[in-house]
């Protein structure tokens, strides 16, 4: 029981990784093509922090 619940923890953070490299993307078109990019700052910041904890579960 304790390995199942491993393995689906592992999905779910493999799963948390691929959206959040996928919302980083998007952050990185938009604040390229905004006029005021720091708008985009916090939130670009906010995801590779949250990325980069994660890769370290």
């Amino acid at each position: 029981m304790c390995r199942l619940m491993i393995a689906l923890e592992s999905e779910e953070v493999f799963a948390l990784k691929a959206a959040l490299t996928d919302q980083i993307a998007r952050f990185e078109k938009c604040m390229a093509a905004d006029p005021q990019p720091e708008v985009w700052e916090s939130a670009l910041s906010a995801s590779r922090n949250v990325l980069a904890r994660l890769s370290v579960v």
